[in-house]
């Protein structure tokens, strides 16, 4: 379940567990995105959120989340005049991070499951302001989809489009968790 309990800044939710809807206390805190058009695209998930928003900065989460009640405004003030800010862990922590959207860059559609996070990473150095890791209080839960039929052959797209991009990722490809 993810908390929501205070937050400064627009939250955008990305609500992929299909098992449930997203609890009406959750409705009135922030902007809730589920869609269902195939093929299944997170990217074009956070686009769509990042569109609806009226402000310049937005924190975007997974549905799969605990967090303290502050730690949405900790994220977008981690930006500090960069371009993103995404949750300093291991690993890599797509599930909660903060935007700028003056700096022009958004996720990249292209990706529709693994890799849209670190191309939005490379992106917001590359082309924007730079990036920042934001030490917060969260706890991600694991709702996990990548195993399933519909997701696989997404994932094994994305490791073809990063790999044409950026070449091999720590020098051996990793199936699904697997190696």
């Amino acid at each position: 379940m993810l908390t929501v309990l205070r937050s400064t800044v627009p939250v955008i939710v990305i609500w992929t567990n299909p098992t449930q809807d997203p609890p009406d206390w959750l409705r009135d805190r922030a902007t809730i995105i589920t869609d269902t058009a195939k093929p299944m695209n997170i990217q074009r998930w956070w686009n769509k959120g990042i569109k609806q928003a009226d402000t310049d900065v937005v924190v975007v989460a997974n549905d799969d989340l605990l967090w303290s009640r502050d730690t949405s405004t900790q994220m977008a003030n981690g930006l500090n005049g960069r371009t993103l800010a995404m949750v300093q862990g291991y690993p890599m922590t797509g599930w909660l991070w903060a935007l700028d959207r003056r700096h022009g860059v958004l996720p990249d559609e292209g990706y529709q499951w693994y890799f849209g996070d670190n191309q939005l990473i490379f992106d917001a150095i590359q082309y924007g302001q730079n990036m920042a890791w934001v030490p917060a209080h969260v706890r991600h839960l694991k709702f996990r989809r990548d195993d399933a039929p519909e997701v696989t052959p997404l994932i094994d797209k994305d490791w073809d489009r990063w790999e044409a991009k950026h070449g091999v990722v720590r020098g051996r490809r990793v199936q699904h968790g697997r190696r």
